[in-house]
C-alpha cells in the first residue's frame, strides 16, 4: 500500500516538473517554428541572430527531459531541437563547403604562405584598447583590421601593434596594421558611420606574388534597433562596391551585426560570390559561453582562397571576441 503511494506522489512530482520544464521548452520551439516559418519577415529574422544560443537551451532542455523522464517536455524539446538543428545547419556548414566548391579546380600551392588577417571590434568603451595586442603578437597575422576605434590615436595603434607592423593607416573609424604595402581602391561611408550608417574601406594588400582585396565593413544594428530595411540597404551598396572589382583574391571582413544564417547574410554571399566561413562560437557578447554568443563579427573569402581556420579570440576588454582567418591562396 505505501509503496503505491510513494508511486503515486513520484509520478505527481514528475508530472508538476513535466509542466514547469513544459513552459521554457514551448518559448524555445515557437522561437524556432518562427524561424523556420517567417525567416524573411523582420520578426524572423530578430529571432535568428538567437539561433545558436537558443539551440544550446534546447538541448540543454532535451537533457533534462531525458533525464527526468518527461514525456511531454521530451517530445517537445527533441522538435524543438531538431528545428533549430535545421536552421543552424547552413551556419555550421555553409552551403558553398556542403558541395565542396573548393575543390573544383583548386588546390592549395605547395609553397604558399597562409595568409592570417585579424579583425576586432575595438569598442568605443574600451578601457584597455591595448590589450589585444598580446593576441595579435601571439598569433602573428599579416593584417590586423580594428573598427570603431574612433577613441584610439596613433600612439595607442603603435602600442597595439608592439612595433611589429610597418604599415598603419586609418580611414574612418578603421585603422589597419599590415606587414605588406596596402594601396586604398575606395573608401565611402554613407550616413555618420555609427550608430546609425554603416563604414566601409576597399583596399589592396601587396603581399609579394599576391594582391589581396580587403574589404572592411562595419553596418548598423539590425530591426528593432534601427529602421527595417537598414541592413539590406546596406548591404545593397556594400555589394555593388564589391562587384565593381575583380579580385578572386577578396576577403570582406567586419562587423555585420548579423549571424551568417541570417537572410542578410546569406544575400552578401549570393549576390557577391564569396563563400560565409562557417560560424560555431560566436563573438557578442564577450562575456557569455562561445556557444551562447552571437556570431555578427563575420568572413566571407573569394574562389581565390582556400580557408584554412576560422578562430574567436579571446576577451581583450571590448563587448566583441576578435576573429583571426587563415586562407591559402589558391591555384
Amino acid at each position: 500500500m505505501r509503496a503505491g503511494l510513494g508511486i503515486r506522489m513520484l509520478n505527481r512530482i514528475r508530472a508538476f516538473l513535466d509542466g514547469l520544464c513544459v513552459l521554457p521548452v514551448l518559448a524555445v520551439l515557437t522561437a524556432g517554428i518562427g524561424m523556420l516559418a517567417l525567416p524573411d519577415t523582420k520578426y524572423g529574422q530578430f529571432l535568428i541572430q538567437f539561433l545558436s544560443p537558443a539551440w544550446v537551451i534546447s538541448a540543454l532542455l532535451l537533457t533534462v527531459a531525458l533525464a527526468g523522464r518527461f514525456r511531454v517536455s521530451l517530445v517537445m524539446a527533441t522538435l524543438s531541437t531538431v528545428i533549430l538543428s535545421v536552421c543552424l545547419y547552413p551556419q555550421w556548414i555553409p552551403g558553398q563547403d556542403r558541395h565542396g566548391h573548393e575543390q573544383q579546380g583548386s588546390t592549395a600551392r605547395p609553397a604558399a604562405p597562409v595568409f592570417r588577417v585579424v579583425f576586432a571590434n575595438n569598442w568605443f568603451w574600451n578601457k584597455t584598447p591595448e590589450r589585444i595586442g598580446d593576441w595579435i603578437a601571439a598569433e602573428q597575422p599579416d593584417l590586423v583590421v580594428l573598427a570603431e576605434t574612433n577613441n584610439l590615436d596613433l600612439n595607442t595603434i603603435r602600442r597595439i601593434g608592439r612595433g611589429a607592423y610597418p604599415i598603419i593607416e586609418n580611414y574612418k573609424e578603421f585603422w589597419i596594421l599590415s606587414r605588406h604595402p596596402i594601396r586604398t581602391a575606395y573608401t565611402r561611408t554613407p550616413g555618420d558611420g555609427h550608430p546609425g550608417g554603416m563604414a566601409l574601406w576597399d583596399f589592396d594588400l601587396l603581399a609579394g606574388e599576391h594582391t589581396y582585396r580587403i574589404v572592411a565593413i562595419h553596418t548598423t544594428r539590425p530591426w528593432p534597433f534601427t529602421k527595417e530595411y537598414a541592413q539590406t540597404d546596406q548591404k545593397d551598396y556594400a555589394t555593388r562596391i564589391i562587384n565593381r572589382r575583380n579580385n578572386r583574391h577578396t576577403v570582406l571582413i567586419g562587423d555585420f551585426n548579423a549571424v551568417p544564417r541570417t537572410p542578410v547574410m546569406q544575400a552578401y554571399a549570393r549576390e557577391t560570390g564569396l563563400r560565409l566561413t562557417p560560424v560555431t562560437l560566436g563573438t557578442w557578447p564577450t562575456a557569455l559561453p562561445g556557444a551562447l554568443r552571437l556570431g555578427i563579427d563575420n568572413a566571407l573569402y573569394s574562389q581565390g582562397f582556400i580557408l584554412v581556420d576560422r578562430k574567436v579570440g579571446p576577451h581583450t576588454g571590448s563587448d566583441h571576441r576578435p576573429i583571426r582567418l587563415d586562407l591559402y591562396p589558391a591555384t
